[in-house]
C-alpha cells in the first residue's frame, strides 16, 4: 500500500488507495484513492503519523472509512486496538466498560456516524439516564468513557473534536462515611471466629482494599519495621477473566503501611498456623507466599 503527503497553505492532506474501483463507463477497473483532511495540530509529521496509521488498518484489514463510520464501529475498533490490543485496560474494568458500551453508549448512539455526534446528542443521553434513575455516578462514568475513546477518535483522525468534552458531568452528592467507633470494632473483633481474626484485625488497622488484603504477601511485611508493602491487589473473576494476583492500580499504592503490635502478633500466629498446615498436606501444599 503506497500514500501520499500534500500540503496546502497552512494545513495538510494525505492520499492513500484502498483497493479499486470498478468504471462501469469505461468497464474497467480504477484505483480507488482516498482524500483525507489532516486534523490539528497541521503539522507535517502528524500528517505522517496518520498516514501511516490508514496504511497500517488497510495491511490488517481494519480499515473503515472516516466519513461513513457509526459509533458502534468505532466502539470495536478501539475496544480491539486500545483496549485490549494494547492492553491498557485491566480485565475488572474491561468488563465494566463492556456493560456500559452494550447496555447504554451503543444502543444510544450505535447506528450514528461518529462525525455527526454533536453536543445536543451528548447532552440529551445525559438528561435520558438521569430520568431513567441511573445515579450520578454512574452517569458520570458513562461520559468519562465517552470522552476517552472520542479523544482516540481525534488521535487517530477520526474526528476533528470532541463534543463530549463540552458535556459538563452531573454532580454527584458526597456521601458521609458511617464508620465503626472503637467499641463497635471491639464487639466485632470478640465474635470474629478465630481463624479470621487476623485477616480483620489487619483490615481495621491497615484499611487496606478487600483485593489487597487477599493478595497480601509475607515477602511484603517487615516485621522489624512493622510495616507492610501493598505491591498486588487480586480481581475479581469476571466473565472469561479468571481471578488473579497483579499489580496496584496506582504507585502510590506501594506506600507502606503501618501496623500495631497486636497485628502483627496476630499475623506471626497466623503464619504458624499456616506452616503447620504446610507441612501436614506435603507436596500437595501450593506456596504462593500469601
Amino acid at each position: 500500500m503506497r500514500g501520499s503527503i500534500q500540503k496546502r497553505g497552512n494545513s495538510y492532506a494525505i492520499r492513500y488507495e484502498v483497493g479499486k474501483k470498478w468504471d462501469a463507463v469505461n468497464e474497467c477497473w480504477q484505483r480507488n484513492q482516498k482524500k483525507e483532511k489532516v486534523p490539528y495540530p497541521h503539522t507535517k509529521k502528524h500528517a505522517e503519523a496518520l498516514l501511516a496509521e490508514r496504511l497500517s488498518q488497510l495491511n490488517k484489514g481494519e480499515y473503515l472509512e472516516p466519513a461513513k463510520m457509526t459509533f458502534a464501529e468505532f466502539q470495536n475498533l478501539w475496544m480491539k486496538k486500545y483496549a485490549i490490543g494494547e492492553g491498557q485496560i485491566r480485565p475488572s474494568t474491561l468488563n465494566l466498560y463492556g456493560g456500559f458500551f452494550r447496555n447504554h453508549l451503543v444502543p444510544a448512539f450505535g447506528t450514528l456516524q461518529l462525525a455527526i455526534i454533536g453536543v445536543e446528542d451528548i447532552q440529551g443521553f445525559k438528561a435520558k439516564k438521569t430520568a431513567a434513575g441511573l445515579s450520578p455516578q454512574t452517569v458520570k462514568h458513562l461520559l468519562r468513557l465517552l470522552r476517552q475513546m472520542l479523544n482516540h477518535a481525534i488521535d487517530w483522525g477520526y474526528l476533528r473534536e470532541n463534543p463530549a468534552n463540552k458535556v459538563r458531568n452531573p454532580k454527584v452528592p458526597r456521601k458521609e462515611m458511617d464508620f465503626l467507633t472503637t467499641q463497635e470494632i471491639g464487639i466485632f473483633l470478640n465474635h470474629v471466629p478465630a481463624p479470621w481474626f487476623p485477616f480483620f484485625l489487619t483490615a481495621i488497622v491497615s484499611e487496606m482494599r478487600f483485593g489487597e488484603l487477599l493478595a497480601m504477601k509475607w515477602g511484603n511485611l517487615d516485621w522489624k519495621r512493622g510495616q507492610y508493602f501493598v505491591r498486588e491487589t487480586w480481581l475479581r473473576p469476571r466473565g472469561e477473566h479468571p481471578p488473579n494476583i497483579s499489580e496496584p492500580k496506582t504507585d502510590t499504592s506501594v506506600a507502606p503501611v503501618d501496623l500495631t503490635p497486636t497485628c502483627l502478633e496476630a499475623l506471626a500466629s497466623h503464619r504458624t498456623t499456616q506452616l503447620e498446615e504446610r507441612l501436614r498436606a506435603g507436596e500437595e501444599y501450593k506456596d504462593m507466599d500469601l
